[in-house]
């Protein structure tokens, strides 16, 4: 990796947190932060299923694991709740690669304004469902980012800054299995 950013090359951040609480934007300039890197859309793989979803993460976390491999920072954008980090810890921790974990959160009005004023998910129950189930990380607490009062570019540094300290680094949890089909 060419730049001083944390984490090193190989590494996966998942950033992460309900509709409209600004994924997309801050993932997309981090991974711009990283050489090389890849920036993988999670909402590409559940677009491009037709029926059933249950594998969808795994195979997220199975290409993220390749380009890690290949020496590649990846950044990971989209709606990765806690009930997934088993999936990526059991695709990346038996190779050797670390994983970090951001989620961004910000008030339930802030999210439902701009999840409604883009493209994309503009339903305001489920957007409401979505952030409510993000609302209580429990063991996941520390990795909580807020956004409500930070532009882009703040918020971006923070989590830069995060990275290079190690407080978004995922623990290893040993054998942690995979999620269950039901998410």
């Amino acid at each position: 990796m060419t730049t001083t950013e944390s984490p090193r090359r190989g590494d996966v951040v998942i950033i992460t947190g309900p509709p409209g609480v600004g994924k997309s934007t801050v993932a997309r300039d981090l991974a711009q932060r990283f050489d090389p890197a890849v920036y993988i859309e999670s909402d590409w793989f559940f677009h491009a299923i037709v029926t059933g979803n249950a594998v969808v993460m795994r195979a997220v976390a199975d290409v993220a694991a390749r380009f890690a491999l290949g020496g590649y920072t990846v950044v990971v954008d989209g709606i990765v709740g806690p009930w997934f980090v088993p999936v990526f810890r059991g695709t990346l921790e038996p190779l050797g690669i670390t994983l970090h974990y951001a989620v961004l959160q910000a008030a339930a009005g802030v999210t439902l304004s701009r999840a409604r004023n883009r493209e994309g998910l503009a339903d305001a129950e489920v957007i409401a469902q979505l952030h409510a189930q993000f609302a209580d990380l429990g063991e996941f607490t520390n990795y909580a980012v807020d956004t409500d009062e930070r532009d882009v570019t703040t918020t971006v540094e923070g989590v830069s800054s995060r990275l290079r300290e190690g407080s978004l680094r995922l623990p290893a949890a040993g054998n942690s299995g995979r999620a269950t089909p039901d998410h």
